[in-house]
């Protein structure tokens, strides 16, 4: 029992010695210990600090489009019952012929600034439209009033009219377009040209309920237009910008037209094949090239189908598939959606330069008696555009001389 007990003691002292160690150790350590240094470096910024944003920097910067649309049913003057009073055209009447539907477009492009100035007298050129038909065109005719300093001129290829507008650096233009309306639905079809629109702003595609939240009801003297202005940076220069190449190039005096029959000017060098059959056209100062094909032994108005090649700049109208498609459709009893046209065009080259081909030819059940194969081709700045019309059943004949014409088309050596 003592040998335990002393063990146990001694343990004890021994474990208070060694604690005390090393407390003693730890304190001597930490004294020894230097003081912590802080170091502080400034280094130059490598990037400039962003500014605030500036939410009316930014609006101005927008570019817009003001536009109308106007839907009518054309018939011919013995279609219907209609008022010769004044001019004016009554609803074609229960069993009346077929009537055909056109679209008119009025479109306003503009910078911010012009946008704001022009929204409201936009609004009373559209109040003061209206409508009237044109016996020797047998079809309808807007006709306008303009505000102080807007005048009328002739309209670029594709185009109705158009109504120059007083601005800075260039004329704005607000332009007229008569298209056959190519779907049975009304709002898909305002709701398809408003995508496309949005398209040439740079902006998404939206669903249809979206576009007609968009679009407001405007008076005009002959009922109501269906107006939207929409917002974003054109994909492409600026129209009010092509319209001041197009200007200065009208300030240019016209090359003369050429004969019948004869190359059109400037297009000696580039070449084709005339398919069997086929004798020039009429050239004119558009026309590259023109070919006739007429039924043996019927005079000179026996014109059955045409091949024209034609060029013009190439801005963001004349690029547009579904504009063209739509503007070829007329008369050919084609109908279709946006999509439906577009998925009608076909990939082929000519003169080794990619392009899109598009048959317009209705069913034999369609009253329609015209039909149109069209390919249109970019090349340097140029839209080139090569058209078969004319009968349906002519047309449909003449396709494979139409393939054999484009397969041996070359495009000039300079542009």
């Amino acid at each position: 029992m003592p040998n335990l007990w002393f063990s146990q003691a001694r343990v004890r002292n021994l474990v208070g010695e060694a604690c005390m160690l090393l407390v003693l150790m730890a304190l001597v350590s930490t004294g020894c210990q230097e003081e912590p240094t802080v170091f502080v470096q400034t280094r130059p910024r490598t990037e400039t600090p962003a500014k605030p944003f500036d939410l009316q920097t930014y609006q101005s910067g927008l570019e817009h489009i003001l536009a109308a649309v106007v839907i009518r049913e054309e018939a011919s003057s013995n279609a219907s019952d209609n008022d010769e009073s004044n001019g004016k055209v009554a609803k074609p009447q229960a069993g009346s012929e077929p009537v055909q539907r056109f679209a008119w477009f009025f479109k306003l492009s503009a910078p911010a600034a012009d946008a704001t100035r022009l929204r409201e007298p936009f609004n009373q050129w559209l109040a003061s439209l209206e409508f009237t038909r044109d016996e020797k065109q047998d079809s309808l005719a807007p006709h306008w009033e303009n505000p102080p300093g807007w005048f009328d001129s002739r309209g670029e290829a594709g185009q109705y009219a158009e109504v120059r507008i007083p601005a800075e650096p260039v004329p704005l233009s607000l332009t007229i377009t008569r298209l056959p309306v190519t779907s049975k639905n009304d709002s898909k079809y305002v709701a398809s040209n408003v995508n496309r629109w949005l398209g040439q702003l740079g902006q998404a595609a939206v669903d249809q309920p979206t576009v007609e939240s968009l679009t407001l009801t405007k008076p005009t003297k002959d009922g109501e237009a269906t107006f939207v202005e929409l917002v974003g940076y054109f994909k492409s220069t600026p129209p009010w910008r092509e319209l001041g190449v197009a200007a200065a190039r009208k300030t240019t005096a016209p090359a003369k037209s050429s004969s019948p029959g004869s190359s059109p000017p400037n297009s000696s060098d580039l070449s084709y094949d005339t398919p069997a059959g086929w004798e020039p056209g009429r050239m004119n100062s558009m026309r590259k090239a023109a070919l006739v094909k007429k039924s043996e032994g019927n005079g000179d108005d026996a014109t059955q189908a045409e091949i024209t090649v034609t060029t013009f700049p190439a801005t963001e109208g004349m690029r547009d598939p579904l504009g063209n498609a739509q503007r070829w459709a007329g008369g050919t009893g084609v109908t279709g959606e946006g999509d439906e046209l577009l998925e009608m065009y076909e990939d082929r080259e000519i003169g080794g330069v990619k392009s899109k081909l598009i048959r317009l030819i209705a069913d034999e059940d369609s009253q329609a008696k015209g039909a149109v194969i069209a390919a249109m081709t970019e090349r340097e700045g140029t839209m080139w555009f090569f058209k078969l019309f004319g009968e349906k059943s002519t047309v449909a004949d003449s396709e494979q001389d139409f393939n054999e014409f484009l397969d041996s088309f070359q495009f000039p050596t300079s542009p």
